[in-house]
């Protein structure tokens, strides 16, 4: 059971200090919780409830509801980057972490809404 807890701790800090990121994007400086995750059939995207809402919007997106989209499989994006940035999202959702998260500069997302909500690019899992 303790090296089961040591795994653990080191597998959080190990993503604590870990952020990925696409060029085009820039970090939001408000800090947010991830209560729930979504995964529209064949969409895809996976859909990321926040709270708070943050406001960084660099693309001038509709700010709300309170989602925004992280797309997968996205061309340029090699199969370990999309596997570090879904992990880190994983795992701050497990957890209860805060994370920051890389918008889109020039993105935004209308799959299955009609709203033009904000892309997510990179995640920042924080202490």
């Amino acid at each position: 059971m303790r090296c089961c807890a040591i795994r653990v701790v080191l597998f959080v800090i190990s993503f604590s200090i870990c952020s990925v990121v696409t060029a085009g994007s820039s970090l939001s400086p408000q800090v947010t919780r991830l209560p729930s995750l979504i995964a529209p059939d064949n969409s895809g995207i996976l859909r990321i409830q926040v709270q708070p809402t943050f406001t960084h919007n660099p693309a001038g997106c509709d700010v709300g509801p309170d989602v925004v989209d992280l797309q997968l499989d996205v061309p340029g994006r090699s199969v370990e980057e999309q596997r570090q940035i879904l992990n880190a999202i994983n795992l701050a959702f497990m957890t209860g972490r805060n994370v920051k998260f890389y918008i889109s500069e020039d993105l935004c997302s209308t799959e299955g809404t009609s709203s033009r909500l904000r892309v997510v690019t990179g995640v920042q899992v924080l202490y």
